[in-house]
């Protein structure tokens, strides 16, 4: 637990650095593998080398969950590999494990939820194979059936959204689709986060290069320690 928390509050720029964080979890994983709480540990030593830009090794701890005894946890795995492939923009292997967790047969909650961000995951690959028209109805249809109260799920819809709508080359559409999340949806970090780094290099490209700088400064002083704060421009 005291390697949690400091985790925590590393990821969310509290307290503490992610490389003191990071040593703190890989110990307890190394050191006690026969713990009820491993595979917690694993999946948050995951987050961690997200956090810190290093996907590949952060694909190696979400692919133990998937290898895992149970089948929630297997989705949830699944899950956030698909994601750190799509960071390193390996789309194919991405979309392939997105549909792997659609296809997990289960009526939990947690499967639940899994499935409709796999949803949108999917979409966003697929505008970044090559049809964002296709990833665009996805999400739109979703926008319309799910509810709004979610604030989760729709804060990554309109991320996807805006990354669709920014490869179909609309940029003011694209916008919009970010400021839902920067103004509406911004509870979670790593998603807000995710917004203002695109709304950095989005507005200049129309001609509003204050309001990019702006964002790209909020993105700074409250993420400081989140990858977005530190990833290269997009577009470069």
């Amino acid at each position: 637990m005291t390697a949690y928390c400091i985790a925590k509050m590393a990821m969310s720029g509290e307290r503490g650095t992610l490389d003191e964080a990071t040593r703190g979890v890989q110990e307890f994983v190394a050191t006690h593998p026969d713990s009820y709480r491993f595979f917690e540990a694993t999946e948050l030593l995951g987050d961690l080398l997200n956090s810190r830009g290093l996907f590949d090794q952060a694909e190696t701890q979400f692919a133990r969950l998937v290898e895992s005894p149970w089948g929630d946890l297997q989705q949830a795995g699944r899950l956030k590999l698909a994601r750190t492939q799509e960071l390193q923009e390996k789309f194919d292997l991405a979309a392939e494990n997105y549909r792997g967790v659609e296809q997990v047969e289960s009526a939990t909650e947690a499967s639940r939820r899994a499935k409709l961000s796999a949803r949108v995951g999917l979409a966003r690959c697929t505008a970044f194979q090559g049809d964002p028209e296709a990833g665009i109805a996805t999400l739109q249809e979703m926008i319309r059936s799910e509810s709004s109260t979610d604030v989760d799920l729709f804060a990554q819809i309109y991320n996807a959204l805006g990354n669709c709508q920014a490869a179909a080359g609309r940029k003011k559409e694209a916008i919009l689709a970010f400021l839902h999340t920067d103004l509406l949806f911004y509870q979670n970090a790593d998603y807000h986060a995710e917004a203002l780094y695109h709304l950095g290099p989005l507005f200049p490209s129309v001609g509003k290069g204050p309001e990019g700088a702006a964002a790209l400064e909020k993105l700074k002083q409250r993420y400081a320690s989140s990858p977005w704060a530190s990833r290269k421009p997009a577009g470069s």
